[in-house]
């Protein structure tokens, strides 16, 4: 199986696009691709994996009460900065210094992965990664950089890991536009760009795992090199790869890829 990831918003979507053209699908359990923000194709079935691993792992679920009484006050207050509904007709003023700094530190804590569950998650998970991993040859998910540690551990067969990273303010920035990451956590949203990807690295060589690191949008414009350093699932001839890239990319769309 060759797996393609990266924090988010930041290529993945388009590489899984050239596999899936090139003859190579990444949904084949199901999963489609959304026009209005270029992205998608992710296997329903292994992102429900990766979703219950991601939980399994405690690092999906709320903050604090406290961050989530703040991100409730924060949402139903009007543009004008009051309480009422007049306030949407007074000229907005700054926030007091207090919700300034309210608004800075909501969402800053980062749910940390359990390593301790590392070792019972994986054998909770570990025959079926085996066989699902087994019945694909190509699968894009950003949530493998939260999981891909429990995958290796439990000997799922990876041929190469396809890791795709953007300049991270760019990526938070794309996360956060489309709702996959708060707008009141904008504060963190790099560092939490940043844990994803390290998390990843970290599986990656603790695991020997082969794999190639591409940054977008540059390899838009290195349609040779990014053939070289690609694996596929069976021969892929270099001049049907180049008229496929140039058929699929185009670089004015970038914004749309964020």
């Amino acid at each position: 199986m060759i797996v393609i990831t990266g924090p988010g918003r930041s290529g993945t979507s388009l590489l899984a696009r050239l596999y899936q053209e090139l003859g190579f699908d990444p949904v084949e359990g199901g999963g489609g691709w959304e026009e209005s923000i270029r992205g998608g194709l992710e296997d329903v079935e292994v992102g429900r994996l990766n979703l219950e691993i991601i939980r399994a792992l405690k690092m999906q679920g709320r903050s604090s009460p406290l961050a989530d009484r703040a991100k409730r006050f924060l949402d139903r207050r009007p543009p004008g900065g009051g309480t009422g509904a007049a306030a949407e007709d007074r000229a907005p003023r700054a926030p007091s210094l207090g919700l300034a700094a309210l608004q800075r530190t909501i969402g800053r804590r980062i749910r940390l992965q359990s390593w301790d569950d590392l070792a019972p998650v994986t054998e909770r998970f570990g025959e079926q990664l085996r066989e699902l991993a087994a019945r694909r040859v190509v699968v894009k998910d950003p949530q493998f950089c939260q999981t891909l540690a429990v995958w290796a551990a439990a000997k799922a067969p990876i041929e190469q890991v396809v890791i795709s990273l953007r300049e991270t303010t760019a990526t938070a920035q794309g996360l956060l536009e489309l709702g996959h990451l708060p707008g009141w956590a904008r504060a963190s949203a790099p560092n939490h760009v940043a844990y994803r990807v390290g998390l990843l690295m970290t599986a990656v060589v603790d695991h020997r795992l082969p794999h190639v690191v591409v940054r977008f949008p540059d390899f838009l414009h290195e349609a040779g090199s990014l053939y070289d350093s690609l694996r596929f699932p069976a021969p892929v001839d270099r001049e049907r790869f180049l008229e496929v890239f140039a058929a699929l990319v185009n670089p004015g769309l970038v914004h749309n890829w964020r």
